[in-house]
């Protein structure tokens, strides 16, 4: 190519004398050479020339490259073509580099090089081989273009993005933007890993719906549609499922992109708030608690503050009577609402329970006294999210206290322990002895500190105590008083045995005791006795064993001595490994009130126990003996006589009294009605059979893979998990477990509801309320027929099906006298309970919470006999789902409550007298 400003000079060229030709094309050359050097020259990226020697020093460098190196051109020549490295140049680049140059094939590369001030800087080369001719290599050309610039803006860039992928993967916030032109969809990598997706290509908006329930598909189409037609921006949230089922809770925020007056793009961020969610309906449902339990409880107010010392809860039965505005308290801090004394007092303790520590202190408020505690409230993650003070007026406590005090100090100046009066007084203390152990055992239900439920359970403990003690003392009295009736009845000595073994279990366990029973196959399944103190002697003698026994363990046998005589006896021994008796301490055993030794700091009782089992045992034809060396163990034995029961062949071993029936069965109760819990399970202890109770079907299926089961008694209708699908999750189990039969309790008779439970995999159906004829032949393979049961109508219905409750209540009195009482209390209690939040329900108009609240008082109801609450509870549940005028219905069923509680006080008034 002859370039334009030499051609007119060629043309002035004679070329046919030679020498002028040579000389001509020199010229050519020249200008040529420094039209190129002028053109490397002025070009802005630097131009460097080696040799291709092998040190390939440099030969030709232009201005642009010693603007960017620094260096001057006399300063380059000569050196190697890589001398621009330094600390911080990537080896593995240059290495590709030299490669490259080696090998004669052109190489791109991105190198950090250093001025000749030090100065790093980012230099995109380019080096190509230079050939001859012949294909030679004679040189390398590399261009080097100073691109600094450009990889701090990419490298800013790349920072900022990372820094957004991790803000948005811990604050669990993902980005998007839909191109409603193209309807391209990008989404961040957070927001495939909120869906639970792989990472690749988003989903369509239409796909990317059906992540949320089918219910609140309206609400996201009705955002998306709102915001193109108005340029209106959403922020919502929403329950949502992943790609892998989990449930979550996400908010989701959108707003237009605009360009030209037109929505063109969507974009927006999407956050998990799955825990904060479930924090929020934990403290909503934790406040509503609060509030329930102080407006129920007489004399206690509850302060609920969050951590900046705000109020979000007041309330108490008393708020009004003490002056104390709800309404104007929440939402106000504790600093600006406490006036001196208070806040030197409170607000320290408010301080230390934000910190995780708790207070108590008795505090004076307008002249009446508080027992107050002050406690953090902690999250499932352990967080604190608050405080609480909870304050129990006990002004009147302290003025009892005072009172009793005075009244022991007056009693220690008299003598009062004459047998009457004793035999009076312990009647008169056993009515308010039940109610306190009913009101604790009730109060363990709910919500507690681990200090509220120690002290909670003293004093429970503390009361079945004082209660055992009492009955010992009426006992005795009735004994000495010739008062004592023995019954003479069927008597299943095999259950007996097995019932008080398993109430003694976790004692022993607790004390790492082994307690085992060991029965004569040849004793008759039934034999004439009194099955209640035949109980209370055997209870009486493990109880002691346990109680003197450290290591070891109790041994209880049933035996049949004397077969080949006239009078065969029944022979029931129980063995410990304890501290065992001497024979000077065996003389005065039985003798009332009176210890194995008077060591105070032995535990021990009154002394009442083998004294009462002795004369009892003399009573019912028998006597009570003991055996045993100090050091070696002690053997109480009951010897009664054996009458059996008609025609009673000897049961062999793992049979029990209900033909086909195992001796002992493993039932799992799975039922969240805490009345219904107390019924089935008195009847399958009357039944002799071993019970675990659990309060849905989540727990059920969490149970039955812990341990084994013959039997599970299911619930139909329960919250979390019915049993439906509590059973399809145990009969998926397959041979990981051993199968239980399963046998549905509800409500319901309908046909349809049989199949459901058929196919879901049960074995079998019980109606409630559950009848103990009934329980028995569900539970047997060899069932009794049992008498059908009829149907009334509403207006021919009486209050109480007496057979029904009569049932339950020999199965109560079987067992425990003083379970009838504690039993009666919780279902005061349980129905008032219900009556309360059906009226709070109605007042604010929430007929699905009605629903659900009248449809499990029917089902209490139906259990225990009281077919007026059912039935009324019925016709309320039927008005709330039909939305009809609830008012007067809910009259019927308090009225019904009502009378039913009468009646059922006076069924136990006349079998209190009756004893």
């Amino acid at each position: 190519m002859i370039e334009p400003s030499l051609h007119p000079l060629k043309q002035q060229l004679d070329v046919s004398d030679p020498l002028a030709a040579l000389k001509a094309e020199v010229t050519r050359l020249r200008l040529q050479n420094h039209f190129l050097r002028t053109v490397v020259n002025e070009m802005t990226s630097g131009v460097i020339v080696a040799d291709a020697q092998p040190d390939y020093p440099i030969t030709f460098v232009n201005r642009a490259f010693c603007t960017i190196t620094g260096y001057a051109p006399e300063e380059v020549i000569g050196r190697h073509c890589l001398f621009l490295q330094g600390p911080g140049t990537d080896q593995a680049a240059v290495t590709r580099i030299c490669e490259a140059i080696a090998a004669a094939r052109p190489v791109h590369e991105r190198l950090l090089n250093y001025r000749k001030d030090g100065q790093p800087f980012w230099s995109q080369i380019a080096i190509s081989p230079v050939r001859d001719d012949q294909g030679r290599v004679t040189a390398f050309i590399g261009l080097q273009t100073d691109v600094t610039a450009q990889v701090l803006v990419e490298q800013a860039l790349a920072e900022r993005e990372q820094l957004l992928r991790a803000v948005g993967k811990m604050a669990q916030i993902g980005g998007w933007e839909l191109d409603l032109v193209t309807q391209r969809m990008v989404w961040s990598e957070e927001m495939f890993a909120i869906h639970e997706l792989p990472i690749g290509e988003p989903p369509t908006p239409d796909v990317a719906l059906w992540f949320y329930p089918p219910e609140v598909h309206h609400l996201v189409r009705e955002a998306f549609e709102r915001c193109l037609a108005t340029g209106a921006e959403w922020d919502i949230e929403l329950p949502f499922r992943t790609a892998r089922g989990q449930s979550r809770w996400v908010r989701s925020i959108g707003q237009p992109v605009w360009e030209d007056g037109q929505i063109r793009k969507l974009r927006g961020t999407f956050q998990d708030i799955t825990r904060s969610k479930e924090n929020e309906l934990a403290l909503r449902a934790s406040e509503q608690r609060y509030r329930m339990l102080a407006d129920m409880l007489p004399g206690t107010i509850v302060f609920m503050f969050d951590t900046g010392l705000r109020l979000t809860l007041v309330a108490g039965a008393d708020l009004k009577r003490l002056g104390i505005d709800a309404a104007r308290f929440e939402g106000q801090c504790l600093t600006d609402l406490f006036d001196e004394p208070h806040r030197s007092v409170l607000l320290p303790l408010c301080y230390q329970a934000l910190l995780g520590q708790s207070s108590r202190i008795d505090y004076t408020f307008r002249g009446e006294i508080f027992d107050t505690s002050i406690m953090p409230i902690e999250r499932a993650s352990g967080q604190i999210s608050g405080g609480l003070i909870v304050g129990r007026n006990i002004t009147a406590e302290r003025q009892i206290t005072a009172d009793l005090l005075r009244a022991k100090e007056a009693a220690e100046r008299t003598e009062r322990a004459q047998a009457a009066f004793l035999s009076a007084i312990s009647h008169e203390m056993r009515t308010p002895l039940n109610a306190v152990i009913a009101s604790a055992e009730l109060l363990l239900t709910d919500t507690l500190t681990p200090s509220q439920r120690s002290l909670i359970e003293t004093i429970r403990i503390g009361g079945e105590a004082l209660l055992a003690l009492v009955n010992n003392v009426l006992d005795l009295s009735k004994i000495e008083a010739g008062r004592v009736e023995i019954a003479a009845e069927p008597t299943d000595v095999r259950a007996i045995v097995h019932a008080v073994l398993n109430l003694f279990k976790r004692e022993a366990d607790q004390k790492g005791l082994l307690i085992e029973a060991v029965i004569d196959p040849h004793l008759p399944a039934l034999i004439v006795s009194d099955p209640a103190r035949l109980r209370q002697m055997l209870m009486n003698l493990v109880s002691n064993a346990i109680r003197f026994t450290d290591r070891g363990g109790v041994l209880i046998t049933a035996s049949v001595i004397g077969m080949a005589t006239d009078h065969p006896q029944v022979e029931i021994a129980v063995r410990d490994t304890g501290t065992g008796i001497s024979a000077q301490q065996r003389s005065h055993l039985f003798q009332p009130f009176n210890h194995v030794d008077n060591d105070q700091t032995r535990q021990s009782g009154a002394g009442l126990g083998l004294a009462i089992s002795a004369q009892l045992a003399h009573l019912m034809g028998g006597e009570l003996t003991v055996a045993g060396q100090p050091g070696q163990g002690s053997t109480f034995t009951v010897t009664l006589p054996l009458q059996p029961v008609a025609y009673s062949p000897p049961v062999t071993a793992g049979q029990s009294v209900a033909s086909g029936q195992s001796a002992v069965l493993r039932v799992l109760v799975a039922e969240d009605n805490e009345i219904n819990q107390q019924v089935v399970l008195r009847l399958l202890q009357a039944l002799g059979h071993q019970v675990t109770i659990v309060a849905n079907g989540v727990e059920a299926v969490q149970k039955v893979q812990q341990q084994s089961f013959d039997v599970i008694l299911m619930d139909v209708q329960m919250p979390e998990m019915d049993g439906e699908e509590a059973t399809r999750r145990i009969r998926a189990l397959g041979n990981q477990i051993q199968q239980p039969r399963i046998i549905a309790l509800t409500v319901y008779a309908l046909a349809d509801v049989r199949e459901r439970c058929l196919a879901a995999g049960m074995d079998g159906f019980l109606t409630k309320p559950v009848r103990l004829q009934d329980l028995r032949n569900a539970l047997s393979t060899n069932p009794v027929p049992s008498q059908p049961s009829t149907v009334n109508t509403w207006q021919s219905d009486p209050v109480i099906d007496w057979t029904v409750f009569g049932e339950l209540l020999t199965a109560l009195v079987d067992q425990q006298p003083e379970i009838v009482t504690r039993t009666l209390a919780l279902i005061q209690h349980e129905f008032q309970q219900q009556l309360d939040q059906l009226r709070v329900s109605i007042a604010r108009g929430d007929v699905e919470q009605v629903q659900r609240l009248a449809h499990r008082l029917k089902g209490s109801a139906r259990q225990i006999g009281a077919v007026r609450v059912a039935h009324a509870a019925k016709a309320l549940e039927h008005a709330a789902t039909a939305r009809m005028q609830l008012e007067p219905l809910f009259d019927a069923l308090q009225y019904a409550v009502t009378e039913t509680l009468r009646l059922f006080a006076e069924s136990q008034s006349r079998h209190e007298n009756h004893r």
